[in-house]
């Protein structure tokens, strides 16, 4: 019953961890599923920022290359303006490019109806290019526009150099914020998902879905930046420093630009869908797992009853076959008994080659007292007879039986012709001694008479020939006076009559006197 219990919890315990282990590989899956998809995006965007930041660039190459031609300064300030800021002009979120002299000052715009005037060689964006000779494309943290429009704008600057390579000034470019909110709003969201792009110091720059106050924040001790700049690209988990709502985020730097897209998914979008099938898969694994802990509960109380039914059929068999071997008034075995223990022994003292021995009781002149006094007294005359049989018989192996009538039958198992006579002369003085109990007198007390016989059996012998030897041992001491014991030694050969003692009819009429 504990192990059909065990197994029943078991089996369910291995349904429910199976599911969790199939449950959690699918919120991996998922999780790596929306890392691998917003890893992949995020290098699209990296790679669209890079192509305009290269034409953005070219505008900017243009105009340092112009400044080298010998004869601008000869020609008017409208062609002047032309040659120089021709490339500009294709050059979609490029507000205006102007160029400043070795102070600071700018000398150029491409703008020339609305010019920038004043001094900027406090800027960043300036100052970067004074120590050093090639810093390449210079990308400023964003501010906002005094100027054009008066929106939020980043600069783009590179230096301009002498042929000898000294300082000659810087060519900047000022680009509108208005290009990353267009990028990022032409690309397809999840919900709370978040694109952002800031500078590789940790200054963001744009961030959609649009937050105003994100632009300029400093995102350097995010958890961004435990990994960029030493890895070009990745992921993370962390909460939104915005709206700390927890992502997960992939990013990767814009080709050599101090520049990094990221893309962020809320975990809770995530795992939406996950979450869904998780209950679905999880309901029904708990169901069969409380059907496997039900079952297993009824099976034990089925057992159970079952067991209790097979030990109830077991005692009521016991009974029957009890019954069906015992004599109903004396309490002995009878005669289908005793024919199978006397086949079983005859057959155990053959193959151990040990003595076995038979007596034959019959009660003296028990139908002369079963019709004066009754068959009550009859059938206690018998039980009488009976109990002295069970009180003679003291080893577990001797066997005594009612035979049919008021004939008894005892079987002696390894017991040889003293021993035989023993236990008759016992059995026949405990008969004798029992006589008070009786009421009433014939002309005689109540005795028995005892045939007996002992025989060491051979392979081939037949146990109703030493039965009819002791059974005529028996009709011998009837005749010889009854309440006595009478010996015969076995023949060879006997014939043997159709059928057991009840079957001769003159030693049966022998017994009625």
């Amino acid at each position: 019953m504990i192990i059909i219990r065990t197994l029943g919890f078991a089996t369910a315990l291995g349904f429910i961890l199976l599911c969790a282990h199939v449950l959690w590989d699918s919120r991996q899956e998922a999780a790596e599923q929306s890392r691998d998809t917003d890893a992949n995006l995020a290098l699209a965007v990296a790679q669209d920022i890079k192509r305009n930041f290269e034409f953005y660039d070219l505008s900017l190459q243009g105009v340092t290359d112009a400044l080298a031609l010998p004869e601008l300064k000869q020609l008017s300030p409208a062609i002047r303006t032309r040659t120089l800021f021709d490339h500009a002009a294709m050059a979609t979120y490029l507000n205006r490019i102007v160029v400043m002299d070795t102070a600071g000052n700018v000398t150029e715009d491409s703008r020339p109806d609305d010019p920038l005037q004043g001094n900027f060689a406090d800027r960043e964006y300036f100052r970067v290019h004074l120590g050093d000779q090639d810093p390449g494309l210079f990308v400023s943290k964003p501010f906002l526009s005094k100027r054009s429009s008066g929106g939020w704008v980043m600069a783009l600057s590179r230096r301009i150099s002498n042929p000898d390579g000294s300082f000659a000034g810087v060519v900047t470019g000022t680009l509108s914020l208005d290009y990353f909110h267009a990028l990022f709003i032409n690309l397809k969201t999840v919900p709370l998902g978040v694109f952002s792009v800031a500078r590789s110091d940790g200054t963001m720059i744009m961030r959609y879905p649009f937050r105003l106050r994100a632009i300029g924040m400093d995102l350097s001790n995010s958890r961004l930046f435990e990994h960029f700049p030493a890895e070009r690209s990745g992921a993370y988990e962390a909460d939104s420093g915005v709206d700390a709502t927890r992502r997960i985020y992939s990013y990767t730097q814009v080709g050599n630009l101090p520049l990094v897209v990221v893309i962020g998914s809320a975990k809770e979008t995530i795992f939406a869908a996950w979450r869904r099938k998780a209950w679905i898969i999880g309901s029904l694994m708990a169901a069969l797992g409380l059907a496997m802990v039900t079952l297993s509960a009824i099976l034990v109380r089925e057992l159970r009853r079952r067991r209790v039914t097979e030990k109830e059929l077991a005692a009521t068999a016991a009974a029957l076959a009890k019954a069906a071997a015992t004599d109903e008034l004396t309490g002995l075995p009878n005669r289908r008994c005793f024919d199978e223990t006397a086949e079983r022994e005859w057959k155990r003292a053959i193959r151990d080659g040990t003595p076995i021995s038979v007596l034959v009781v019959d009660v003296d002149l028990f139908k002369a007292y079963n019709d004066t006094y009754g068959h009550l007294s009859g059938d206690k005359a018998l039980q009488v007879v009976a109990s002295c049989i069970q009180a003679t018989i003291k080893r577990p192996a001797d066997f005594g039986a009612r035979f049919g009538g008021e004939e008894f039958a005892l079987l002696l198992p390894s017991t040889d012709a003293k021993g035989a006579l023993k236990v008759a002369e016992e059995l026949r003085a405990a008969v004798a001694a029992s006589r008070s109990t009786y009421p009433g007198r014939l002309d005689r007390d109540m005795s028995v008479s005892i045939g007996a016989t002992s025989v060491w059996p051979k392979r081939g012998d037949d146990f109703e020939r030493t039965f009819v030897v002791a059974d005529r041992a028996l009709f011998r001491a009837k005749e010889l006076g009854r309440n006595r014991i009478e010996y015969s030694e076995p023949a060879p050969v006997l014939p043997l009559r159709a059928s057991l003692p009840d079957a001769d009819p003159v030693k049966s009429a022998a017994r009625q006197l």
